[in-house]
């Protein structure tokens, strides 16, 4: 059977979390690729959840860096605890 690959957000924790869908392939190779960059560009602009979570200046940090991630995840979310990006596998049915 085809999989699909499924490229998901994530941010915050416990009952404050919340989960998005953001891509779906059917390459896993593209699918990783695409996850990659997503956390890649979190890390440069300091959202990936492994950055410090000390952010002084967080409302113009989201208000300058977050349109950029818009641009490959239109449903970006981040609160204090910062985004990640992960792969979900299923089974794909035409």
């Amino acid at each position: 059977m085809t999989k699909c690959y499924i490229i998901k957000g994530f941010t915050g924790e416990y009952a404050d979390s919340s989960e998005w869908n953001v891509k779906v392939f059917l390459d896993e190779i593209k699918a990783k690729v695409y996850c990659e960059g997503l956390n890649n560009l979190l890390k440069q602009l300091g959202f990936h959840a492994s950055c410090e979570k000390i952010l002084d200046s967080w409302d113009d940090r989201d208000n300058i860096c977050s349109d950029q991630v818009r641009k490959f995840d239109p449903k970006f979310f981040c609160d204090y605890t910062g985004t990640y990006y992960e792969i979900s596998e299923c089974d794909f049915v035409e």
